[in-house]
């Protein structure tokens, strides 16, 4: 059910949306946006309903969080204890598999976290767009190479608190208009990067993963805040 005043984008900008969420893809080109999205489709799950059997997963698709979460839950071989891996609203699950061509071989079981929605995405999509541009390539190669390094030394993400300056910078721009919290006139993405001290590519995500994740919509020349209370959550 859509809220008054707010409007169900269109499948594909939808999953366009989500896409641009993750900072590997935030500043992709439209040519190459569409070569990636071609054969998507958005999966609605309820709370805790199965996404993916054990073993199901193959990598031959990934998936973009729009809403909701996605908890993968796999046995570590080490000390038999289960080991649950959280995707949140603009998160992906999946790309490395992808990218790699490796079968996963850990079994995980993918489940909803509260009302969810997905796009899945098709690998052979993103190799076709790989192909297609080169600085999609590396930053895709930049992107993995921080993760491999975070979780090398043992640090929070970096994206984490990036994205909790860029929310704490929206909400100094926002204000009430008609009753409606919004940013009347959106800053570019080089200013809003300068506040937050941030790269522009994560302001470029941070304010993708908003729409996708229904906390803000695109109400040109700036933008709505539909849920205040989540940006406030998410800026803290």
């Amino acid at each position: 059910m859509t809220a008054l005043g707010e409007v169900d984008l269109p499948p594909d900008a939808e999953i366009a949306d989500g896409v641009r969420s993750i900072e590997a893809f935030s500043s992709i080109p439209e040519a190459t946006l569409e070569t990636l999205i071609s054969a998507a489709v958005i999966h609605e799950y309820a709370d805790g309903e199965t996404i993916s059997a054990h073993g199901q997963f193959d990598g031959a698709e990934f998936f973009i969080v729009i809403a909701g979460g996605i908890n993968a839950a796999r046995v570590d071989g080490d000390s038999g204890s289960m080991i649950v891996e959280r995707s949140r609203a603009g998160d992906q699950y999946g790309l490395a598999i992808a990218i790699s061509g490796m079968n996963p071989a850990d079994g995980a079981v993918l489940t909803a976290d509260g009302e969810t929605k997905i796009a899945a995405l098709e690998t052979s999509a993103l190799k076709g767009a790989i192909n297609q541009d080169a600085e999609l390539a590396r930053e895709l190669l930049v992107y993995f190479a921080r993760k491999a390094a975070e979780r090398h030394i043992g640090l929070i993400a970096p994206e984490a608190s990036a994205r909790q300056r860029i929310h704490a910078a929206l909400l100094d721009w926002a204000e009430v208009h008609k009753g409606q919290w919004r940013i009347a006139k959106m800053p570019k993405h080089r200013e809003l990067a300068e506040r937050a001290r941030v790269d522009e590519s994560q302001t470029a995500a941070a304010i993708a993963a908003l729409i996708a994740s229904g906390v803000a919509r695109r109400d040109y020349p700036g933008l709505a805040i539909t849920d205040i209370d989540e940006l406030r959550r998410l800026a803290s």
